[in-house]
């Protein structure tokens, strides 16, 4: 890969010769896969060349609004795909995109792109229906930062000739453990791991505004579950039920709107349960040790753990009931 390279160029500071080449690779002209956003000055639009022996092999445009990137455009010649041109490319822009302190970053595309974009820490966010106007799958990588970590701890793992790890991160296909030491990589495996759920979320949750909880990708992986499984289940076990539970908490707010598929209990008394369990469909969970710090570790795919980790979360299950605060929802 030392022959690669990217560079970058911010829109309206494209070299003239530069854009020509890129009209001339690209069956679409530039200026329609340019994306005028007109009104929002937040956001920034970028463009990034890929070559190889001095030879342009394809390009991409990455859009940065604040937490947010979105990739509009991703292109590699058509002699010169599955070569690791593509995801050496995207690696580049997730890269950039954490740099610029995003804590997302979507694409839409077509089906036979799935497999190669799940590869890369992201996850299906919706899918087209018959009455979609367009047929592309939007798509997300929900914590770029911890894929990239992964990521890097994998290809040392392939270096030193230990197996590789075939799409990590990615239910029922990763078998790694992975461990985490704080917060910020506590919920990174949340943000990866929910959005991927085809028939259950249980979680286990100091209070109502827990990280976890109270946060854009939670709401939008149970929407996202729900819509596509009239069987999905969803879970929360407070440990705390108190704390929060106002009558505008968006979690409460959720769980009342979709009442049939989200239950909400508290234990009696705080402290009766000292580790914290998320488990998710029947492969993957994550189990934090103690509430006093983020420490613990996340499967994708191990029955026998997270059969333990259902037992575990079922056990205090049994023994708990809906708050007073979160009455309503059992009305």
């Amino acid at each position: 890969m030392s022959s690669i390279k990217i560079n970058q160029y911010k829109k309206g500071a494209l070299p003239k010769e530069i854009a020509s080449e890129l009209s001339l690779l690209s069956p679409t002209p530039l200026r329609e896969l340019t994306t005028d956003i007109k009104g929002d000055s937040n956001t920034e639009q970028y463009y990034f060349t890929l070559a190889k022996d001095n030879m342009l092999l394809g390009f991409a445009l990455l859009d940065v609004n604040q937490a947010t990137a979105r990739i509009p455009t991703l292109f590699i010649l058509k002699p010169y795909r599955s070569k690791t041109l593509g995801q050496h490319l995207v690696l580049h822009l997730l890269t950039k995109a954490v740099k610029h302190g995003c804590q997302k970053v979507t694409i839409e595309c077509e089906e036979s792109f799935i497999s190669f974009a799940t590869q890369l820490g992201f996850v299906v966010t919706s899918r087209p229906t018959n009455n979609s106007r367009s047929p592309l799958f939007s798509l997300e990588n929900p914590c770029p930062e911890y894929f990239l970590s992964v990521y890097k701890e994998r290809l040392s793992e392939s270096q030193n000739k230990k197996p590789a790890i075939k799409n990590s991160l990615v239910l029922a296909e990763d078998q790694k453990l992975y461990h985490f030491h704080d917060e910020t990589e506590y919920v990174a495996l949340h943000r990866n791991m929910l959005p991927q759920a085809q028939r259950r979320i249980w979680l286990t949750c100091e209070h109502i505004n827990s990280p976890v909880l109270n946060s854009e990708f939670f709401n939008q992986s149970v929407i996202q579950l729900v819509k596509h499984n009239s069987q999905a289940e969803i879970r929360i076990l407070l440990l705390d039920g108190k704390t929060g539970a106002g009558y505008f908490n968006p979690v409460i707010n959720l769980a009342q709107r979709l009442s049939s598929y989200i239950e909400i209990r508290s234990l009696q008394g705080h402290g009766k349960v000292n580790d914290m369990v998320t488990a998710v469909d029947f492969t993957a969970g994550i189990y934090r040790k103690n509430l006093s710090s983020h420490t613990g570790f996340a499967t994708y795919n191990n029955n026998l753990i997270a059969q333990r980790l259902h037992d575990n979360y079922e056990k205090h299950w049994q023994f708990s009931r809906p708050s007073l605060e979160t009455r309503r929802l059992s009305i």
